[in-house]
């Protein structure tokens, strides 16, 4: 409830007190001749997001950003933002839809699939619907190496893409999965290991930026593709 109270010291000491169905409240006072103030309390609002975390990993060649929200309140949407060594920036690299409201757990991931070597930065920016914005943590993630076991082709493909590696796997069977920007799976095969080369069906996918995955025993290799 709203109340506007106005104070006044000197003679006749009193106040009067005025009450309102409002979530504002106002407050004067006044004491004596040259001495008083005034101040204006506004409620304080519920945070837009309650981010748990915020955290990356590297997979082979991409970097892995997670996090993890307790409630939103007109949440709208996250940007991941990444800064590379010898920059001063941060530049978006990736946007995802937030749940707008809600009071359980949720979890988000996003893929870069072009880390630079060398140290690269993250953060999480989390805009609200009216635009008003925060920033998580920063999460620093070193890319040491872009080299892979596997080789992709024709990389972009429309139709098939062709699986080689190099060095010997060390279990029976091998599963390949595609995994979309956002780290979800759109499909996992199983063959044999001792095939030389997969050919890996991809025209059902819609275009755009995937990775495949190679397991195989305690092997886990990953490399990125692009469908068109």
């Amino acid at each position: 409830p709203l109340l506007d109270s106005l104070f006044k010291g000197g003679d006749g000491d009193g106040w009067f007190s005025l009450q309102k169905n409002t979530e504002r409240v106002d407050s004067i006072f006044k004491g004596g001749e040259g001495d008083g103030w005034a101040s204006t309390y506004l409620p304080l609002s519920p945070l837009p997001v309650r981010l748990l975390s915020f955290t990356g990993e590297q997979k082979n060649s991409v970097h892995i950003l997670r996090w993890e929200t307790s409630s939103e309140t007109n949440s709208h949407y996250f940007n991941v933002e990444r800064q590379v060594q010898g920059s001063s920036a941060f530049q978006a690299i990736g946007r995802v839809a937030a749940a707008g409201n809600s009071s359980v757990a949720r979890q988000y991931s996003l893929t870069d699939f072009r880390p630079v070597l060398g140290n690269n930065f993250y953060r999480l920016q989390m805009v609200d619907l009216d635009g008003t914005y925060s920033y998580s943590n920063i999460v620093l993630l070193k890319m040491l190496s872009d080299k892979s076991l596997l080789t992709v082709f024709p990389n972009p493909t429309a139709d098939l893409l062709y699986v080689r590696w190099s060095g010997k796997l060390n279990g029976k069977n091998i599963q390949v999965s595609i995994l979309d920007a956002a780290g979800k799976k759109s499909g996992t095969s199983t063959y044999p290991s001792d095939q030389a080369q997969l050919s890996v069906p991809v025209g059902h996918l819609s275009s755009g930026m995937y990775i495949l995955q190679l397991v195989c025993g305690d092997q886990t290799e990953q490399i990125k593709f692009m469908k068109h």
